[in-house]
């Protein structure tokens, strides 16, 4: 039940500023403690809605932009309604600690003609929320987050929170606007479509909650945030040779995976409206279509948490559903660790003769049931 034992301000109190509905409900509102009723613009007054930790303010919208702008009342110069308090209680909510001002649409129109994710409005259409207010876009194909990001990280997002129909529509009108370079030339495959056996969900390791998903093109600049966290030492163990940058076209290509076809997903730390990239894990389907090669690599601070076991769990189960047989790897001599992991569970070595790797294998079929025997 909801009691508002929990807010900061007005604790304990149900506050609005107008009631509609049945006789019963105005029976339960009339002389009703728990009820204030306040003027609306002293409800909307965003000092006041600020004051509550962790608000969440929950609004629709007509149409959002692929800069994060919201058309809320109007398409061209139709009106479908008013203003109301929306930007009341987006900016209260952005302002509120650990706040959340969240924009909720369909990806398309009620009469399914139209994209509500668009790269320019109709004249005569008007901004109600600035893309400065915005930090979440919510459609059924995911979550766009907006805040503190970059032009291009935006387009991104949007993109792949867009109805699949209209991505690659929305890319090329991107291109031609310049928001993004012309190398970001995949098409975006949906947050919720990419990789239809796995589900972005909450786990724990050593009692820390992180966030696991696939990998996707808007989180390059936070695979570059991750590279440049490694040491010398992480960087040699992962690519086998010193690596000293990792450019955005770079970046870009490690995370446009086609997620039908490879696979990379990795964990992230949740920093209010930031994710950090702890740990990813990835492979890439052979020609054959029957192995794959398999790698990790974790951030020094999260290691020893069992996250590249947890990756190659995701990873197997992923590969058994698509019919791979094995898989493979490529390991430093020195690189402890990683060998001791694919030994654990069933990996069988060769070694060649003045190489500085070895190559692991590993039959997926077996290494699923001994990941689950020891889970």
């Amino acid at each position: 039940a909801v009691d508002n034992s929990m807010k900061k301000y007005h604790n304990g109190k149900v506050v609005c500023s107008n009631v509609l509905g049945s006789k019963k409900l105005y029976d339960f509102v009339h002389e009703n403690d728990l009820l204030e009723m306040q003027p609306s613009d002293w409800v909307g007054d965003v000092a006041r809605i600020q004051k509550n930790d962790r608000m969440v303010a929950i609004h629709g919208a007509y149409e959002v932009d692929l800069t994060g702008q919201v058309v809320r009342d109007s398409r061209g110069h139709q009106f479908y309604g008013g203003m109301g308090s929306t930007q009341d209680f987006i900016r209260g909510a952005g302002h509120s600690k650990h706040g959340r001002p969240l924009i909720v649409l369909t990806s398309m129109t009620d009469d399914g003609k139209f994209s509500r994710i668009v790269s320019g409005f109709k004249p005569g259409s008007g901004v109600n929320t600035g893309r400065g207010d915005v930090h979440y876009v919510v459609t059924e194909f995911g979550i766009a987050r907006l805040r503190g990001r970059s032009i291009r990280e935006r387009v991104l997002n949007m993109v792949e929170v867009a109805h699949p129909d209209y991505r690659e529509t929305l890319l090329k009108d991107a291109h031609k606007w310049g928001w993004i370079p012309k190398f970001y030339n995949v098409t975006p495959t949906g947050l919720a479509d990419a990789t239809p056996e796995v589900e972005s969900r909450r786990v724990e390791f050593k009692d820390k909650r992180f966030m696991f998903r696939p990998l996707h093109p808007s989180d390059t600049r936070a695979l570059q945030e991750f590279f440049y966290s490694h040491t010398e030492e992480t960087v040699n163990m992962r690519y086998g040779h010193v690596k000293d940058s990792l450019n955005n076209e770079s970046a870009y290509k490690m995370t446009s995976v086609d997620q039908t076809k490879d696979s990379a997903f990795a964990l992230f730390a949740e920093h209010d409206y930031r994710q950090e990239i702890c740990a990813v894990g990835r492979f890439y389907r052979d020609p054959s279509g029957e192995s794959a090669e398999v790698a990790f690599i974790v951030g020094e601070k999260f290691r020893r948490m069992g996250m590249s076991r947890f990756l190659l769990a995701e990873l197997a189960a992923v590969a058994q559903k698509r019919g791979i047989k094995t898989f493979w790897a490529s390991v430093l001599k020195r690189n402890q660790a990683m060998a001791a992991l694919f030994t654990r569970f069933g990996a069988e070595k060769e070694s060649h003769f003045g190489e500085d790797s070895d190559e692991y294998t590993m039959v997926v079929e077996k290494l699923v049931k001994a990941l689950k025997d020891r889970s």
